[in-house]
């Protein structure tokens, strides 16, 4: 139901600042 939905969409959108936040750190370490 939608306990699960939102429970996939709170891993997804953790999942994808992780990432977002790695890019971001690895852009200031080579800049």
């Amino acid at each position: 139901g939608m306990k699960i939905r939102f429970c996939g969409i709170n891993q997804y959108t953790n999942l994808f600042g992780t990432a977002v936040g790695y890019t971001i750190t690895s852009a200031i370490s080579m800049a």
